[in-house]
């Protein structure tokens, strides 16, 4: 099979196959086939097994999708040239001697973010935002299990508390969670710590955001504590994903949003362990090799 792109890792031993072009992966008990349109609509074809005697019967149906799912561990393909893309010829598994060993190097850094509109509380107000919006500046995404918690409003005081550090060097902050923005309007009117917040706090109850950037609790409807810094290009520079019992520090944060903006402008230079500004910097070259 070949694949233009492989954009996350994933371990399948698969016994007959015959695509011309696309990506699969298995996830929760399913096979997903995702494919490009001409007009960049990603549309995802899901086969679901059912297992006979010998060999899988896979049955697809289709469905539309506004960007690639990145908890599917999907592979990205180039775009169909007018073609349909249930030209997934012919596809016949073992079930016996299909399996999912492990994901490796899961990661979103390098990608962009996929465009997509929010609504969000800030200020009194609700409205709804593009995540484009915040272009020509560093965006922050800090997603967070859900309001009225007990981890969540350490953290998001603490974020409040520093949101000045953060708007002098071009940064904007967006809250994250599954809950409503009138719950967030709720928690806002009545919590202390989360009164402090002036950054938007985005909603984004159907988990199409959360799910689009890997922190997604299937089960629970919730999102895993993760964090994204954008640069102002819409690329991911960096990631964190806690589990929900790990609250996470904001002064690390800050630092790696310092040392993301010292690179992208100092490109001949990298923040080593613990780079704090003004702190010295390293020119990587021949020069260096075996000196540290």
């Amino acid at each position: 099979m070949q694949v233009s792109r492989l954009t996350t890792k994933i371990k399948l031993a698969i016994i007959s196959m015959n695509c011309r072009r696309g990506g699969i992966c298995l996830s929760a008990g399913r096979l997903v086939y995702l494919s490009r349109t001409n007009d960049g609509q990603v549309v995802e074809l899901v086969y679901t097994l059912a297992l006979g005697a010998s060999a899988a019967r896979l049955e697809s149906s289709s469905l539309s999708l506004p960007t690639i799912c990145a908890r599917h561990a999907y592979l990205t393909c180039p775009p169909l040239a007018g073609e349909h893309v249930s030209e997934f010829e012919s596809l016949r598994l073992h079930h016996n001697q299909l399996n999912i060993n492990s994901m490796d190097n899961i990661t979103l850094v390098g990608s962009r973010l996929p465009e997509m509109i929010l609504d969000v509380y800030q200020q009194d107000e609700i409205k709804k935002m593009e995540l484009s919006d915040y272009r020509k500046q560093w965006l922050v995404l800090f997603f967070y299990p859900a309001d009225f918690t007990f981890v969540c409003p350490t953290e998001l005081r603490e974020l409040a508390e520093n949101y000045a550090k953060f708007k002098e060097i071009n940064t904007e902050i967006m809250s994250v969670s599954t809950d409503t923005v009138f719950t967030h309007k709720a928690w806002h009117d009545h919590s202390e710590a989360i009164k402090k917040i002036e950054f938007p706090m985005g909603s984004d109850p159907t988990g199409k955001l959360s799910k689009a950037l890997g922190v997604y609790l299937e089960n629970e409807g919730l999102a895993l504590r993760g964090t994204f810094i954008v640069n102002p290009e819409g690329e991911i520079k960096a990631m964190e994903i806690n589990d929900n019992s790990i609250g996470r520090s904001v002064d690390e944060l800050l630092r790696k949003l310092q040392a993301a903006q010292f690179v992208a402008e100092h490109g001949d230079q990298v923040c080593p362990a613990s780079w704090h500004p003004g702190d010295a910097t390293l020119k990587p070259g021949l020069d260096l090799v075996g000196k540290i």
